[in-house]
C-alpha cells in the first residue's frame, strides 16, 4: 500500500493538472489523458521550434535537418519503448510511455532552440541567427523547469 501511495504521490507531482485536483479522486484514466495532452503539447512545441530552425536553413543543411529529425524521432520511439517494457500490458502503461515521449520531445526542443540562438564564431552549430543578439547567457538549460 505504501509502494501504491507513493507511486502516485510520484505521478502526482509530475503532472501539474492533477495538482489542480486536489481533493478528487484521481484514477488511471485520469492520468494517462494528462500525459496524453502533455505528449501532444510538447509535440506541437516541438513542432513549432523544428519548423523555426527549418526556416534557417537551406539546401544541403535543410536535407540534413530532416534526416537527423527522421533519425531522432525513431531514437526516441525506441528509447522509449525500451524503457516503459517493463509496465508493457498493464493499465498504465500508455501514461508512462507518453510521458516518455514528451520529456524526449522536450529535451530535442531544448536542442533545436539552441541552434536558433548560436553566438557567432560557435562552430558547433550549423548556422548563425545573425537577427538575435547573442551571449552565453541565452543558452537553454535543459534542466530548467
Amino acid at each position: 500500500m505504501l509502494k501504491k501511495t507513493l507511486i502516485l504521490f510520484s505521478l502526482a507531482t509530475i503532472f501539474p493538472s492533477m495538482a489542480e485536483r486536489s481533493g478528487t479522486l484521481i484514477t488511471q484514466v485520469d492520468m494517462t489523458q494528462d500525459s496524453a495532452k502533455e505528449y501532444q503539447s510538447a509535440k506541437k512545441t516541438l513542432n513549432e521550434t523544428y519548423q523555426k530552425v527549418s526556416k534557417a536553413v537551406k539546401g544541403e543543411q535543410k536535407t540534413l535537418l530532416k534526416k537527423s529529425q527522421d533519425a531522432w524521432k525513431k531514437y526516441r520511439d525506441s528509447a522509449c519503448r525500451f524503457s516503459t517494457s517493463g509496465s508493457q500490458g498493464g493499465s498504465a502503461y500508455a501514461m508512462i510511455y507518453e510521458s516518455c515521449l514528451a520529456e524526449k520531445n522536450h529535451q530535442r526542443e531544448v536542442e533545436l532552440k539552441n541552434f536558433l540562438i548560436c553566438p557567432e564564431g560557435d562552430l558547433s552549430c550549423p548556422f548563425v541567427n545573425s537577427n538575435l543578439i547573442h551571449n552565453d547567457d541565452q543558452k537553454i538549460d535543459s534542466n530548467a523547469p
